[in-house]
């Protein structure tokens, strides 16, 4: 498990399904979240998906993040 740098909150970094890339979940499932986490990989879903069962919805962390504005459009070099 890691922490978010900017708020401290702990959160899970999981591979996106569509692109690979590393996205940031809050550490805590979250049923109002739209993010499956499926065969190791994170699925965005609308709200009118249902988990399987077993399954449980997380939320993106800059979602929640209360620094989230100071990362949103930074690029890595």
């Amino acid at each position: 498990m890691a922490s978010c740098r900017s708020c401290d909150a702990e959160v899970l970094f999981v591979p996106s399904a569509k692109t690979g890339t590393p996205m940031i979940l809050d550490a805590v499932p979250d049923d109002a979240g739209n993010v499956l986490v499926r065969g190791g990989f994170a699925v965005v879903v609308s709200r009118a998906v249902q988990p399987l069962p077993g399954e449980q919805r997380w939320m993106p962390h800059p979602a929640t993040c209360p620094s989230a504005a100071a990362w949103k459009g930074r690029r890595r070099a």
